[in-house]
């Protein structure tokens, strides 16, 4: 392999040798060459600026900050190495003292897009999103196919619930930067949130086709395909998904869930029993299974589900209605009456155990509270209201 040619008779010289070592990756001949430049001209920025940067190239930032600091010292405008300096800062966590080194190269230059960008995401680090806004603008205005500018610029915008200028952001991102999986992921959830599904299902299938290992696009992705009624591709996605993380509850039970609907009972007990296994605190695993026993008729053990889902999330009010059914069938109507009440105190829409009250009011002899759900409901679901209303307000 050809090395750059070593003949130069200046200090310039020299240097523009040196940084053709470094573009074409012969570090330890830059290093070498740079020291010799060193000993002949011990008080030259650019100098120091190119031994930092050499040692940057080899991983050793310790280093090649003792070398930045060095240039600075002797120049204290030199704002590529305020820029390299805050790169090396802000890579070992010195978030304070890298925004002071890209503060200070913009103080002497605006046009430096890097330190803008990781201003930018310094102060999304932080938490100071307008601040990151501007900053992360800035580097785009400087160089427009940032992708990665785009990609914090969206994630900020939908943080703030900025619904139109993330999707303005993320995609530009993937048309800048078609590589990067997280843009794609983003996208999609954003899509998603429109209600433009077809959309967010291509997304997902784009971050998953350049990083198969991301876990929160399988879990969208399956969610996706259930929501649009898409069951079998969604069991596919699943299990899938489950191959590449076989000890996430959260896959566990989705595909416990999508077996269950199927009516493969025995599968989807086994899903959700793994899950618990895993996780046994984990509330929607007890809940599903508590689903999974009262659709094959064992209320008892049912119950005992519903309950310990209630243990871990007590603001469930699908358990809590669950639970209401279980005390109907048992004719324990105050029980039911209980547990319904929770529910909606948790959903106040929630359509099916208003109903339920209203009949069990209705069935006590409370015709006065049955009737005041069911105006609740004429709010809620119309039509389950006349019929509710054909129940509770026939003569007897």
């Amino acid at each position: 392999m050809a090395t750059p040619d070593s003949t130069f008779s200046s200090k310039e010289g020299r240097i523009q040798f040196c940084q053709d070592c470094l573009e074409k990756g012969y570090l330890d001949l830059a290093i070498r060459e740079l020291m010799k430049g060193l000993n002949l001209f011990p008080d030259d920025p650019d100098i120091y600026f190119f031994m930092g940067v050499a040692y940057d190239s080899r991983n050793m930032r310790e280093r090649a900050v003792e070398y930045y600091q060095h240039c600075l010292e002797l120049a204290p405008d030199h704002g590529e190495a305020h820029c390299n300096l805050g790169a090396d800062y802000h890579a070992m966590g010195r978030l304070d003292d890298a925004a002071k080194e890209y503060e200070a190269a913009l103080r002497n230059s605006e046009k430096f897009p890097e330190a803008h960008y990781n201003l930018g995401l310094i102060y999304y680090q932080t938490q100071l999103y307008d601040k990151a806004i501007v900053e992360l603008k800035k580097s785009i205005e400087l160089k427009s196919d940032q992708g990665l500018a785009h990609y914090y610029l969206g994630v900020i915008h939908s943080q703030l619930g900025e619904e139109a200028a993330a999707l303005e952001a993320l995609s530009k991102s993937v048309a800048y930067n078609p590589g990067h999986a997280d843009s794609y992921f983003n996208l999609g959830v954003l899509l998603e949130n429109q209600g433009e599904r077809d959309e967010a299902l291509e997304a997902y299938l784009s971050c998953l086709d350049l990083n198969p290992n991301h876990e929160w696009a399988h879990l969208n992705l399956v969610a996706l395909y259930t929501a649009k009624g898409m069951v079998r591709q969604a069991i596919d996605a699943c299990e899938h998904s489950l191959r590449l993380h076989p000890d996430n509850p959260e896959i566990l039970t989705n595909l416990g869930t999508l077996l269950m609907e199927q009516r493969e009972y025995e599968k989807a007990m086994e899903r959700f029993l793994q899950a618990l296994e895993f996780s046994p605190d984990y509330a929607r695993a007890h809940y599903q299974l508590g689903m999974l026993f009262l659709k094959q008729g064992l209320s008892k053990k049912a119950h005992k589900e519903f309950e310990r889902a209630l243990e871990k999330d007590p603001n469930s009010a699908k358990a809590h209605y669950n639970l209401g059914v279980i005390y109907d069938s048992q004719s324990q109507k105050p029980e039911a009456i209980e547990a319904y009440l929770k529910a909606i105190k948790l959903d106040p829409k929630f359509s099916e155990a208003i109903y339920n009250l209203a009949v069990d009011y209705h069935e006590v002899g409370e015709q006065e509270m049955a009737l005041l759900q069911l105006g609740r409901l004429k709010d809620v679901n119309l039509p389950m209201a006349r019929e509710l209303a054909e129940i509770i307000t026939k003569p007897a």
